[in-house]
């Protein structure tokens, strides 16, 4: 579940688009000021003009966006012990190395917590990104949290450094402009990059960059601010640089970064794989709805830790279970949908808790009319995030003006046509979320879960996250419910015996209480 956040970008006029009128605005000559004798000045003070590449370490923590345990908290922050950023400005080549171990203690929120040491390495040259699994092993960047491309966002990481925004901005056309800023007066340089990523940066009194943010439309959020405030600057061998990054997107924070060194002009970089750039860019493969028992049936996500959607039907009406990702997911199961059983509205959307790989979707069901069954907990979080602004990438609910309809859930509700018969039910006490709801299917003997227990593709592997999975059984088995399958919304469907068998392989293997 997502924090709060207050966003400061201008509110557009409804004719215009929101990257329109930051054109327009940083084409108003502001102030008399010589910008680029502005931006030259900003690189002379930290000792950037003749950097071509840069190696940053440090240590810190580093968090997951959208996955907070509830709208209060921040995203779940994990322990970095390595953290290495390479970059080529010169080739627009960048190479993030990450260690990450368990932070938090109990561990709340998503990430499959408590974790084992993981390791990370993303890359990005020419416009491919890719990251290194086992044994170096290249594969294409997935989307991001927020759903930019891979792309996007390691060239805005590239952006997001004190020499890369200068550089950037030295061949850009900026506009610069003064503010007061609590009784400081600050020089804001702002330009557009040639892939459209809009910047704004804050210049010190003594020309060092204090902060540079862009802006993101995110499907849970709308328009949200992503920024890399720097403080501390200091002596690197020559070099001025912040000690200290904190990045942070939505309002709180994605990266915690004490730097520890940094080098300049080393031989930093790395040509793009073969594979990677044959890789073929291929449209999302059609959905294809696998019937589960009379009436109900299991729709897919991509590809094995995608996220589900389950549809069941009534006699006057469809209920959906999950609306994963962000709008063109939701469109497209929609659709499916549609085509399956025609005729029958889809009247109810059950949201089994906030995290955005699983709420993404949810205002394009509102779009449609259906209402969203929820924790009765989030729907005040949810109607508070959804009147921000959603221009930079409006979807069907801010183009409709419709209200969305929430029906909050407290202890349980079934729905029933007196054949057909669904039983949502909230389950609280997981570290996961707060407001976790479960749907049992009387006559399948089903239940659909998400997050409590992942089933690994193979059964041999030990689950992830098991005090969320103990708890979650101790839950059901109070119920007294007879499950034969648990269907996941991640990962695959799963007799309810082998959950209890990996609670009792592995229940003292991860100690949190």
């Amino acid at each position: 579940m997502q924090g709060h956040f207050v966003t400061s970008m201008p509110q557009p006029a409804k004719s215009l688009s929101w990257l329109s009128i930051f054109a327009s605005l940083a084409a108003m000559p502001l102030h008399a000021q010589d910008a680029k004798a502005i931006v030259e000045r900003a690189i002379a003070a930290i000792h950037a003009q003749d950097i071509q590449s840069i190696e940053i370490n440090g240590r810190g923590f580093d968090a997951l966006f959208g996955q907070a345990y509830d709208g209060d908290s921040a995203w779940p922050r994990f322990a970095l012990t390595r953290f290495s950023l390479a970059i080529n400005y010169q080739d627009n080549f960048l190479r993030d190395e990450r260690t990450r171990v368990q932070a938090q203690n109990p561990p709340l929120g998503g990430g499959n917590q408590p974790i084992g040491e993981q390791r990370q390495t993303l890359l990005f040259r020419d416009g491919y990104a890719w990251s290194l699994g086992r044994g170096g092993k290249p594969s294409p960047a997935q989307l991001e949290r927020d759903l930019r491309s891979a792309s996007e966002a390691r060239q805005t990481e590239i952006l997001f450094t004190p020499q890369g925004f200068l550089q950037a901005a030295l061949h850009a056309n900026p506009t610069v402009h003064t503010e007061k800023i609590a009784d400081k007066t600050v020089t804001l340089i702002s330009f557009i990059t040639a892939n459209k990523i809009a910047l704004e940066g804050t210049l010190d009194e003594h020309d060092h960059l204090q902060r540079i943010r862009t802006w993101v439309g995110a499907p849970v959020l709308g328009d949200v601010v992503l920024d890399s405030v720097f403080s501390e600057y200091q002596d690197f061998d020559g070099i001025l640089f912040p000690r200290h990054i904190v990045q942070s997107e939505g309002g709180y924070p994605l990266l915690d970064v004490t730097v520890t060194s940094v080098k300049a002009n080393s031989l930093v970089s790395s040509e793009v794989p073969e594979g990677i750039r044959q890789a073929v860019t291929t449209e999302p493969p059609a959905i294809k709805p696998q019937p589960y028992g009379e009436g109900v049936w299991i729709i897919p996500g991509e590809d094995y830790h995608a996220s589900k959607s389950i549809l069941v039907e009534f006699k006057d009406y469809l209920l959906v279970v999950e609306a994963p990702d962000g709008e063109e997911r939701s469109l497209a199961v929609i659709d499916a949908v549609h085509k399956l059983v025609p005729g029958k509205p889809i009247r109810y959307i059950v949201n089994t808790h906030t995290h955005f790989d699983h709420s993404g979707g949810l205002r394009t069901y509102a779009a449609e009319g259906a209402a969203i069954v929820t924790w009765e907990g989030n729907v005040s979080y949810y109607r508070q995030v959804w009147s921000n602004p959603y221009t930079i990438h409006p979807d069907h609910l801010a183009k409709s003006k419709r209200t969305p309809l929430f029906e909050g859930l407290v202890g349980s509700r079934t729905f029933t046509d007196g054949n057909q018969e669904v039983i949502v039910f909230h389950y609280a006490g997981n570290f996961h979320n707060p407001g976790m709801l479960a749907i049992y299917l009387p006559r399948q003997r089903a239940l659909i879960e998400a997050d409590s227990f992942n089933p690994q593709p193979d059964p041999r592997d030990p689950p992830t996250a098991i005090p969320n999975l103990v708890q979650f059984y101790g839950a059901v088995q109070k119920l007294g419910l007879d499950v034969d399958q648990i269907i996941p919304i991640h990962g695959r469907v799963t007799p309810f015996e082998e959950g209890l068998t990996d609670i009792e392989a592995h229940k003292t293997s991860q100690l949190w209480q």
